[in-house]
């Protein structure tokens, strides 16, 4: 998947699931094959935003599922007339659009993203350094955190994260998935 909806907090731009063409527009068998979900995907998502809006209490984010070409509505709590509306214009668009349901609101992710990012260094982030934080992930149901982790050497990097997941999901009040891509020991060596 790839996420097509995103947020940028604090000029920490949201990550990108992966990247269905590169710059110098190679084409692979999955790009070809979601080219014309893109084309009319360029035309819906700005529709999309706007008919969502801020005052939609449901619309999370949309992603596009380049294994089959089809679109997944981001939505939290119970079906309206705004998801009815995107649902009928993908379908008329020719688009396969199925909806998963999600535990948190996108006001509540951007909130959550925000303070998480506010609090980069500090309480429950105080030995882990922040690269990115995305509020709206397709493949993760709550703010999704890239950075890396200072730890002991005695600790192990996958219980380190875990710990730290639970701990900023209990501050925060949502899931939050912790990627580091590095792992450095607390003692500088």
């Amino acid at each position: 998947m790839y996420l097509v909806s995103g947020v940028l907090l604090a000029g920490v731009a949201v990550v990108l699931e992966s990247d269905p063409l590169d710059a110098g527009r190679q084409v692979s068998a999955v790009a070809v094959a979601q080219e014309p979900v893109e084309l009319v995907m360029n035309d819906l998502h700005p529709w999309i935003g706007e008919t969502a809006g801020p005052g939609s209490r449901g619309y999370v984010g949309h992603a596009g599922v380049p294994e089959d070409g089809s679109v997944t509505l981001l939505w939290h709590g119970p079906a309206d007339e705004v998801q009815r509306r995107i649902l009928d214009r993908a379908r008329a668009a020719g688009m396969v659009m199925r909806v998963e349901q999600r535990r948190y609101g996108r006001p509540q992710l951007e909130r959550a993203g925000r303070a998480i990012l506010g609090s980069a260094g500090n309480g429950v982030f105080a030995g882990f350094s922040i690269f990115e934080v995305a509020p709206v992930s397709a493949r993760f149901d709550g703010v999704v955190v890239t950075g890396t982790l200072v730890r002991e050497p005695e600790e192990v990097p996958v219980e380190a994260e875990a710990a730290l997941e639970s701990a900023a999901a209990a501050e925060f009040g949502v899931a939050v998935d912790v990627e580091s891509v590095m792992f450095l020991p607390a003692d500088g060596g």
